[in-house]
């Protein structure tokens, strides 16, 4: 996220994978969330992300759009986007036994963002 801060306001051109889908998650969430587990005493396996998915190019558009940053960002597949360490097309987690322990479900991903861009 920083970096494509950085990029933005550095006017540098931005092309972002549009084809891998994700759940961003805010590092205070999840601390406070898995706070909240580790308090039940219940052990097993838990994912734990913010609510929602997106593109990691709709995740870029939306820092942009509440950093007020107005740049066009180019949207590429993951393969013409090559990096070093394979993605997966989809990793969203699901929240499942959290739900069976009567946990809820964190806040969405846009209003954990607006929270850490607010934050920053």
């Amino acid at each position: 996220m920083e970096n494509m801060l950085n990029r933005a306001q550095a006017k540098q051109k931005i092309r972002v994978v549009a084809d891998e889908i994700l759940s961003p998650t805010y590092a205070l969430d999840l601390a406070q969330k898995t706070k909240e587990l580790i308090r039940t005493d219940r052990f097993g396996l838990y994912h734990i992300t913010n609510s929602g998915q997106c593109s990691w190019w709709e995740f870029t558009v939306k820092i942009l759009e509440i950093a007020g940053i107005k740049l066009e960002i180019e949207k590429v597949t993951g393969a013409e986007y090559i990096t070093p360490a394979a993605r997966p097309k989809y990793s969203v987690l699901g929240h499942q036994n959290l739900k069976k322990i009567g946990l809820k479900d964190m806040r969405t991903w846009e209003e954990a963002l607006k929270a850490y861009l607010a934050d920053r």
